[in-house]
């Protein structure tokens, strides 16, 4: 969970490089995903904050019509969520926003992939595991 401490004493300015940064970004990265199951007809999301929430894979042309285009990517997201998980607004607010963007960010993608599977285009980008013996 995030924890508000204080900063810490042993920060080295002096010896913080690009390589340093990077690995501060790729460990806040982990430490804040979220966690997808896609089962048709819905991609289920867990994130960092515990709260699972549903949204829809197979949608109408129409489905993103209602977002208002000038609301921040965030806002969208999040009016969304709220559509499509009645009672979890108070939840949805309490997210943390790199999470709301994830999962923005995850859910085109995950759109994008059913339907290439649906051309029979996809392709995982992961190989698969054997079994063990």
């Amino acid at each position: 969970m995030v924890q508000k401490n204080s900063i810490p004493d042993d920060l080295n300015f002096e010896d913080a490089d690009k390589a340093s940064y990077d690995e501060g970004i790729v460990q806040a990265g982990k430490a804040l995903e979220n966690r997808y199951i896609v089962r048709f007809p819905s991609l289920y999301v867990k994130t960092y904050l515990g709260n699972t929430y549903r949204l829809p894979l197979a949608v109408k042309a129409d489905y993103f019509d209602s977002e208002d285009n000038d609301a921040s990517p965030l806002e969208q997201i999040k009016s969304v969520l709220a559509r499509e998980n009645p009672g979890k607004k108070k939840e949805i607010d309490r997210e943390l926003s790199v999470t709301l963007l994830a999962i923005g960010d995850r859910y085109a993608d995950v759109i994008a992939d059913v339907q290439m599977a649906s051309l029979g285009k996809f392709k995982a980008s992961s190989v698969t595991s054997k079994p063990t013996e």
